[in-house]
């Protein structure tokens, strides 16, 4: 009934007069996230999707998945340990595959590779998600393999603060509780005229699931509370004066979980994923055409790591224990050489130092290691040159660009990139022809010193047609080939974990977007294909079917919108449906089986100014109470970890001087 109110406002809105205005709010939005540049989204060098800050508050988004969800091409799988991963476009991403920026600062952890997702970014302090649905490595390195995820906070153009609570309670258990404050200032006068100041904070507690999770091997477990708790911490500060830059942002997050590997142990275990992130950068403009800026960064992270609450060093079984730091420092210049040639480029150095956590005797504890040197430490250094063409041209905007690293374990990588784009008045498209690559991570060649890189060539083109002003129909199709990827595999028989190289993997599919905007709101609907047949020779991967992997549907149908009944009243609904999945579901022959279709229908209230500078959304989620479940993407012998029953969910945003 939803999907079919959406659809009955699509065609209310073809009805309506045409608006510049909102051809434009549609079409033309601006973004540099592919291109260095920026550039109207349809001009962009890639398939790119924005999020906008308006979006995700009328969507009632709850976590970042929440918001992936509705981006074409992302599906959701379980990888181990209560911890829920990204595939994108059939293929599994999360270890490396996809990399997440927040106001710049690489998310993914540096040892496994892996973002961590569920009850951890604070969406509130969000102004836009900017997706490329395509290898951005030529720009941004390995781990942009797949896909980028590029999160902008507000900063300060929220002038003024803001706080945030929210709580939600699931069927039979509570779901979450978050608290955050924000700050943001621009000085216009005096003198630090030009002086920007920016602050989130943000706490909270959440549970991942409320229903029972039966590990096929005769334990049975309720999750709540201590058993599937995740609990972030967050502290991100910004300031900009005359070019100059400097952020810091820290992120303790914490979870709590039982499933492990494969059977339940016999009482939860903590795993901490502390980050803390230090960026500066200097934007010199030298001339109005030609700016270089130095940016120096570093990161100390301290992943996975079991234990008490700043992961001291305990003698427990599970312990795990490691700390790695990675600095950079980067020169990018920006050079409008010519009318309609624009050159940007730039060097990077990279050097990564990881040591385990030893107890006061110098002992290696729990599950900890030595790296693949035979030490308690490590370090690993990668240089790369990066540089890429713009040219506007009356037959086609020609995009061209490379990317040579070299690694002190692996040697160099080369990774091309070359885009067409053209835009005529309602229509534009694109074809796209990239190479990516992703180096093992630190404690991939710990467990497999002859583990090597992954490479990936990927073919996109697009079409994009505005059928009316506020009606914009896109259709886009995609060719991966990854070669030698780099897969996690646990043999419980053994309690062994290993890394190996498979020869290769990929997907080919077609995603289709509609989004209409008018008076009355907006309605998003987002459609994907995938398919794996003749390209995984991946057995782990194998799901007893030719056209998909593990735990990844097929097939995905997205519909989200917003219906304004007044100025400050809007319902927001949102469907997902996702096709049949495969993998194994607990049977005691480990056979694969087949899980069927879901779907999902969430809706949320937004009641803007209730009172003054009080906004108040209330929503609920999983509607229909659908026992979705999260499947394992390799044959890792973990059962389907169940996700969250239904959920009612209220928000109060209070803005003072914002």
């Amino acid at each position: 009934m939803v999907l079919t109110n959406l659809f009955a406002l699509m065609l209310a809105a073809a009805d309506g007069l045409s608006d510049e205005d909102l051809f434009e709010a549609l079409l033309d939005i601006e973004t540099s996230v592919a291109s260095a540049t920026t550039v109207r989204l349809r001009d962009s060098p890639g398939i790119v999707t924005v999020v906008t800050r308006d979006e995700i508050r009328r969507s009632g988004a709850r976590d970042l998945l929440d918001v992936l969800q509705l981006v074409p091409g992302f599906q959701l799988g379980l990888d181990t340990a209560g911890s829920v991963g990204v595939g994108f476009r059939g293929v599994w991403g999360q270890e490396g595959k996809v990399l997440v920026l927040f106001d710049g600062h690489e998310m993914n952890e540096t040892l496994y590779l892996t973002p961590q997702f569920g009850n951890h970014f604070p969406l509130h302090t969000i102004e836009r998600i900017e997706v490329i649905r395509g290898p951005g490595s030529a720009l941004y390195g390995g781990y942009a393999e797949l896909a980028v995820v590029n999160i902008v906070s507000r900063g300060a153009a929220l002038q003024g603060a803001e706080v945030f609570v929210q709580y939600g309670h699931m069927t039979r258990s509570f779901a979450r509780a978050n608290v955050g404050l924000s700050y943001g200032q621009k000085l216009n006068e005096g003198v630090l005229e030009g002086l920007d100041v920016h602050i989130d904070a943000f706490v909270g507690e959440g549970v991942a699931s409320d229903r029972v999770y039966d590990d096929g091997y005769g334990s049975k477990l309720q999750m709540s509370w201590a058993n599937s708790q995740s609990s972030p911490t967050w502290l991100n500060v910004g300031v900009s004066y005359k070019g100059l830059s400097v952020r810091l942002l820290g992120d303790l997050y914490r979870v709590k979980q039982q499933d492990q590997y494969d059977a339940l142990l016999d009482e939860p275990i903590a795993n901490n994923y502390h980050a803390y992130f230090a960026d500066i950068r200097y934007d010199l403009r030298l001339a109005d055409n030609l700016t270089i800026t130095p940016r120096v960064s570093a990161k100390r992270q301290m992943p996975w790591n079991g234990g008490p609450l700043f992961a001291e060093v305990t003698d427990d079984l599970f312990f795990y224990g490691k700390r790695v730091d990675r600095y950079t420092a980067m020169v990018t210049t920006s050079w409008d050489a010519l009318p309609g040639l624009n050159f940007t480029g730039g060097v990077e150095g990279v050097l990564d130092d990881a040591a385990v956590m030893l107890d006061p005797q110098g002992n290696y504890t729990g599950v900890n290691k030595p790296f693949a040197n035979g030490n308690p430490t490590i370090q690993y250094g990668n240089v790369a040159g990066f540089g890429q063409f713009l040219l506007i041209t009356p037959i086609a905007n020609i995009t061209a660009g490379a990317r040579y690293q070299f690694n002190s374990q692996f040697g160099g990588a080369f990774v091309p990139r070359v885009a067409l784009t053209k835009t005529f008045d309602r229509i534009h498209a694109k074809f796209l022809v990239s190479g990516a690559f992703k180096p093992p991570g630190i404690e991939n060649v710990t467990l497999n010193p002859e583990v090597r890189p992954e490479l990936t060539r990927v073919l996109e083109g697009e079409v994009g047609y505005a059928l009316l002003d506020n009606l914009h129909l896109t259709a886009n199709f995609f060719d991966i080939d990854v070669t030698g990827p780099i897969v996690y595999f646990y043999d419980a028989t053994t309690d062994i974990e290993n890394y190996e190289n498979f020869p290769r993997t990929g997907s080919r599919g077609a995603e289709l977007s509609l989004r209409v905007r008018d008076t009355f709101g907006y309605v998003n609907i987002g459609y994907s294909f995938s398919t794996t047949e003749g390209k995984n020779e991946v057995p782990l991967y194998d799901a007893g079917q030719r056209d998909v992997l593990r735990g990844l549907p097929a097939h995905t149908l997205t519909a989200t919108g917003s219906l304004e009944l007044s100025e400050q009243l809007s319902v927001n609904p949102t469907v997902i449906l996702l096709s049949e999945r495969f993998g194994w579901l607990g049977a005691s022959d480990f056979s694969v089986e087949r899980s069927p279709p879901v779907a999902l229908v969430h809706i949320s209230v937004l009641y803007e100014d209730l009172l003054p500078g009080l906004d108040a959304r209330l929503g609920v989620y999983n509607l229909l109470d659908f026992d979705y479940r999260y499947i394992q993407t390799s044959d890792g012998a973990h059962a389907p970890l169940p996700a969250q029953s239904r959920e009612i969910l209220g928000t109060l945003t209070y803005r003072i001087g914002a």
